[in-house]
């Protein structure tokens, strides 16, 4: 049985000597999102679409993809610590979830939506 794997067809375009991929605008989101993260995107998206300014100034000086990954790094950082924290602060234990799992899922979905806000107001949108 002969496999053949599916291949996509990649589009080029000449600038000076060099030829550059053209990107559909789903790649070049979904690149974006594997370079800063989903929280980085978050923040992008708030910058671009509520301080264009900001996010212009910073887009030329070089400075936004590093702020970018900066924001990204503290935001999972903070979930983690967050929702480690609140977990153990309601006594959410490994006994708990084998022994009462729904209970243990609906407490730690509310406390990851209560984490994802704080994130959203404290790191994205400042």
């Amino acid at each position: 049985m002969n496999l053949e794997k599916e291949r996509a067809e990649i589009t080029y375009r000449k600038v000076g000597d060099v030829y550059l991929p053209e990107f559909q605008e789903d790649d070049e989101e979904l690149i974006m999102e594997e370079t800063v993260g989903k929280y980085g995107m978050r923040r992008a998206r708030f910058l671009y679409e509520e301080k264009g300014a900001t996010y212009s100034s910073m887009n030329l000086k070089g400075t936004l993809l590093p702020h970018l990954k900066e924001v990204n790094q503290t935001a999972e950082e903070m979930r983690e610590n967050l929702i480690r924290k609140q977990a153990e602060d309601l006594g959410l234990s490994e006994k708990m979830k084998n022994e009462d799992p729904i209970k243990w899922a609906n407490q730690m979905l509310q406390i990851t939506m209560e984490v994802e806000s704080t994130i959203e107001r404290n790191l994205i949108t400042i």
